[in-house]
């Protein structure tokens, strides 16, 4: 065989070679588009089921806060008075008063409730009579977002809330005046599930 010939064999043989590189390179990149586009759609999928699942949450709640509950509701249910300051309100029967603090703060917990009514005897939980909630509070307390304001006791209340952090649970904090003595509902979410239907028929027990 000539060198002639075998130079051009080897000329053909690596154009073969660059042609098949080129070729499964082609493929390989396509290969990994797809991926990155089903990846890609998945991540969206997820992010809009996310979405609408909060969506369904946050309209749920929206249902249980305009909810009327009537008497058959609080059945079982045990009712807290505190005499000191006029106010009452009912709470589930497996849960208990823990420490309770007629002047500062009451404590309701069972193994899926933390709740706490806070009404300190200091200059903070006694604004001026006449005191807007929110005007008072907006900028004295640290938190996340403004939810969704709430009667409690015909008074509204300045909702805020709290996210779950490496230092502290989740919070919701409900914060109302009634003459000049600030009041403070905190729930605390210890647990990864949250009953709302559970807060709002407390929050809506509340009364003077």
């Amino acid at each position: 065989m000539s060198r002639k010939l075998i130079v051009i064999i080897l000329i053909h043989l690596l154009a073969l070679i660059l042609l098949t590189a080129g070729v499964l390179l082609l493929v390989k990149n396509y290969i990994v588009g797809r991926s990155l586009e089903v990846s890609s759609c998945a991540m969206e999928k997820n992010s809009l089921n996310s979405q609408i699942l909060l969506l369904k949450d946050e309209n749920n709640k929206l249902k249980l806060s305009t909810k009327e509950y009537s008497t058959a509701d609080y059945a079982g249910w045990k009712t807290f008075e505190n005499r000191n300051l006029l106010y009452s309100f009912m709470y589930p029967a497996d849960a208990v008063i823990e420490d309770a603090d007629i002047i500062n703060v009451i404590y309701i917990k069972s193994n899926d409730l933390d709740i706490s009514v806070i009404h300190y005897d200091s200059s903070f939980y006694h604004p001026p009579a006449g005191t807007n909630v929110r005007d008072w509070i907006i900028d004295k307390v640290t938190f996340d977002e403004e939810g969704e304001p709430i009667d409690i006791s015909g008074i509204n209340a300045l909702h805020l809330i709290t996210n779950k952090s490496p230092q502290a649970y989740a919070s919701d904090d409900y914060y109302f005046i009634k003459g000049s003595q600030l009041y403070h509902i905190q729930i605390l979410h210890t647990k990864d599930k949250q009953d709302w239907e559970t807060y709002y028929k407390f929050l809506k027990s509340f009364t003077f």
